[in-house]
């Protein structure tokens, strides 16, 4: 596995945990808590997504076989989905789930559940990260590519950590037009990503129809 396919799956990672766009939802959800604590529940929601995201990763072609499932399905399913949110990045939206109280208000609640849900999975750990992950490992080949692939898992969720703690300052110095051209950058990669991963899906499934026939 070279250099670009690494900068590839670092590139859509980071697209789709967005992890900028992200900052407000965990500024929220962690309204109230020090600045330890805050520290602390960023650690631990990607710790926790990272478990998640490696766990699809090594047991995804266990999965598809238990399912009878291909990974051009899971291109094609997954294509569709990035292309969705990356829709709506481009149009300036994210829309990420929040626990909230009878009156509207996120209600209060532990810092360990904070982490794990909903920041850990699905804001962190999301459908679409899995997925990108899932297929980066199943082109791996070999103990290295698996250990270059773990890497770039890690290191974009540790720079997820470092955005999340920093986030309030981050988004004073790039504004908040800032924040809104960079989630429609984020979208529009995404789209792109979407486009590549349905089609590459789509022609062997194309050409395994036609030989039927």
């Amino acid at each position: 596995m070279d250099f670009n396919q690494l900068l590839l799956l670092f590139t859509a990672l980071f697209a789709m945990i967005n992890p900028i766009a992200s900052i407000p939802v965990f500024s929220a959800l962690t309204h109230g808590y020090n600045a330890q604590e805050t520290r602390s529940i960023a650690i631990k929601a990607c710790v926790f997504a990272g478990i998640a995201l490696l766990f699809f990763a090594y047991t995804g072609d266990k999965l598809f076989d238990f399912f009878g499932l291909s990974l051009d399905s899971l291109r094609i399913v997954g294509g569709i989905i990035f292309f969705l949110i990356g829709f709506d990045m481009l149009k300036g939206k994210f829309n990420a789930p929040k626990r909230q109280a009878d009156n509207g208000e996120i209600a209060e609640q532990d810092g360990n559940d904070v982490a794990i849900a909903p920041l850990g999975v699905p804001i962190v750990g999301g459908p679409g990260a899995i997925a990108v992950t899932m297929i980066a490992f199943e082109e791996a080949q070999g103990f290295t590519d698996m250990a270059a692939l773990t890497a770039v898992v890690i290191a974009i969720l540790v720079l997820t950590t470092v955005i999340f703690i920093t986030g309030e300052r981050l988004i004073k110095v790039v504004g908040e037009s800032g924040t809104q051209a960079l989630l429609r950058l984020m979208g529009l990669i995404v789209m792109m990503l979407a486009t590549e991963f349905f089609f590459t899906g789509l022609g062997p499934k194309i050409v395994a129809i036609s030989q039927q026939l």
